[in-house]
């Protein structure tokens, strides 16, 4: 197989593998500004995840046309090849380093799901305690309507204020 298409791909996966290092800590920020309510650095953090998706969206395409090419060379489907395949092709030195590379993205590619997956809740978590506050003091701010004694609506009169000076 051709060097100069290994030496590609094997350029191509060093990259994706350093930016998901970085999105993973990028995901690692995301987490703390959460934490901490700190809008301000959670929007820097968004932009640079978006920049930092941008990038890898673009690796993503030059590695997938790289394996287009390694596809037809080893006349193997492109949805069959695999980094573990191309690696059983070749000479003993490339073969090692590109399982290596397959097994430290696969690590990474988890570790990236798993710190989402927990933002997500995280931020979900918050958003209802936000929705949960508002919905407390919507109730509270708004007058409730009951039925009297004798059968009408009585629409007790709301002040506007969630606090009177009465207690």
């Amino acid at each position: 197989m051709n060097s100069d298409i290994l030496d590609r791909l094997e350029n191509v996966l060093t990259q994706s593998e350093e930016r998901y290092g970085e999105l993973l800590h990028l995901l690692q920020r995301e987490k703390e500004a959460a934490i901490h309510s700190n809008a301000g650095q959670l929007a820097g953090v968004v932009e640079q995840k978006t920049e930092l998706l941008s990038i890898l969206a673009v690796l993503e395409k030059q590695r997938v046309e790289l394996l287009q090419t390694i596809s037809g060379k080893l006349r193997i489907p492109i949805d069959q090849l695999t980094l573990s395949k191309i690696a059983m092709s070749l000479p003993s030195e490339k073969s090692v380093l590109f399982r290596n590379i397959s097994e430290s993205l696969k690590s990474l590619a988890l570790k990236v799901k798993q710190a989402n997956e927990e933002n997500r809740m995280l931020v979900r978590h918050c958003l209802d305690l936000v929705v949960g506050s508002l919905g407390f003091f919507h109730q509270m701010l708004n007058p409730v309507s009951v039925y009297g004694a004798s059968g009408r609506v009585n629409a007790r009169a709301g002040s506007g204020r969630l606090l009177s000076g009465i207690v």
